[in-house]
């Protein structure tokens, strides 16, 4: 099982997307083809690109990962780059934890582990605004894998 903030490489084939669709451009206006493109020909090396690393989940009990960096995850598979570095930003215990934050329910025990409060708040933003999840929040320096705490 992997640390938080840890570095890991893995085959494209066993990284989930987060979401169901993605744009065709990135935030600077970029073309996903184009990058796609550069993947390809060596133009784009993602080993000098650190945003080529990917932010993901780990859930522990499916031993799957999910990518919170969907369009480059696409770019990358698409291009068949082969491993993918990932670094885990949360970990949960089951599939259903993570079902429960992205479905919102509150009156569920949630196990899981953040490594910033980006990943955190892409994994439960509608939950924290509308004040319906209570997170309790532990410490970085207490940080452990996830069957410790």
């Amino acid at each position: 099982m992997p640390f938080l903030e840890e570095v890991v490489e893995v085959a494209p084939e066993v990284i989930y997307y987060s979401q169901t669709t993605c744009g065709s451009k990135f935030k600077n206006g970029d073309l996903l083809i184009d990058t796609i493109e550069g993947l390809r020909v060596g133009a784009v090396d993602p080993d000098r690109i650190p945003s080529f690393t990917l932010d993901a989940v780990y859930v522990q009990d499916t031993n799957r990962w999910i990518s919170l960096d969907n369009r480059r995850l696409y770019c990358l598979k698409y291009a068949k780059i082969d491993p993918v570095r990932l670094r885990t930003t949360a970990i949960f215990a089951t599939e259903k934890d993570l079902s429960n934050i992205a479905n919102e329910r509150s009156n569920v025990r949630v196990y899981a582990v953040f490594a910033t409060f980006k990943a955190l708040r892409l994994c439960v933003k509608r939950s924290l605004l509308e004040g319906s999840l209570t997170i309790t929040l532990v410490p970085l320096s207490e940080r452990r894998e996830l069957d410790l705490l």
